[in-house]
């Protein structure tokens, strides 16, 4: 064999590859960018720019994304759970009883409430599931609270908060529940609104008012004795025909308060 025909290549191209003098345009250049992990070392120092400014875009999309979805997630959360909510103040959930109570009791020109629907559905319970109706109907408490609950021994006991006098009674603030007691029976249950008024039912109970019916009444027709109890009427005396009254403990604790041990 001839040595120097041995592993020569059959062909070499010598060719030198064109190279194309045309510039890339800025747009060609940043869509490179984008695309390209390492861009070339001929791109123009505009790619380095857009390609950081392109990164930022996205990463605030993001945030952007994560922050709406968020909301759109807290928004019907906010809405429906009762402990995302402000919580009112005892004095707002008094006030927002009394302003219940009141308006049932309001009566028009033609003498009767002008809201009958609640003024019968008042009217129709005893005195202490009255008020704590109205407990019910200004939201301090649910359904099933209103069921499980006494009216008779949950909203005011013969421990609470003494009355003694009329002058004390003139000063009660609004939204509380006035509980009359004989020794510890409930004799009577009426709720204070505004200006020595308080909203109930049967009130001749305690000898204002009428029989039955929802009704705001002036607290100073109260009778009391010089020992600081109320004087609820009994009947008469039948052999000198004179009146005769049972003496009754006065006290009082906020409708807020409903449901709470005694003192």
């Amino acid at each position: 064999m001839n040595p120097n025909s041995a592993s020569r290549p059959s062909s070499i191209n010598t060719s030198t590859p064109s190279i194309s003098t045309t510039s890339p345009s800025i747009s060609q250049h940043s869509n490179t960018a984008l695309v390209q992990a390492n861009p070339s070392s001929t791109s123009s120092p505009l790619a380095g720019l857009r390609r950081r400014n392109s990164r930022a875009s996205v990463q605030s999309n993001e945030s952007d994304s994560a922050e709406i979805s968020c909301t759109s997630i807290l928004s019907p959360l906010q809405s429906c759970l009762p402990y995302l909510k402000p919580k009112l103040t005892p004095e707002q959930l008094c006030d927002k009883v009394v302003n219940y109570a009141a308006e049932s009791a309001e009566l028009g020109l033609d003498n009767r409430a002008l809201n009958k629907k609640e003024h019968s559905a008042l009217s129709g319970k005893m005195c202490w599931d009255a008020v704590k109706y109205c407990a019910l109907k200004a939201r301090i408490i649910t359904e099933n609270q209103y069921e499980s609950m006494s009216g008779k021994t949950d909203l005011v006991t013969s421990s609470d908060t003494r009355i003694h006098n009329a002058g004390e009674l003139r000063n009660m603030p609004p939204g509380r529940t006035l509980g009359f007691f004989d020794s510890d029976t409930t004799w009577h249950v009426m709720l204070t609104t505004t200006e020595g008024k308080a909203a109930g039912n049967k009130n001749d109970y305690v000898g204002i008012g009428n029989p039955v019916g929802w009704e705001e009444l002036d607290l100073d027709k109260l009778k009391w004795n010089g020992d600081g109890h109320v004087l609820a009427p009994v009947g008469r005396n039948l052999q000198s025909g004179e009146p005769e009254y049972k003496p009754l403990v006065l006290t009082y604790r906020p409708i807020s308060d409903i449901g709470r041990a005694p003192n």
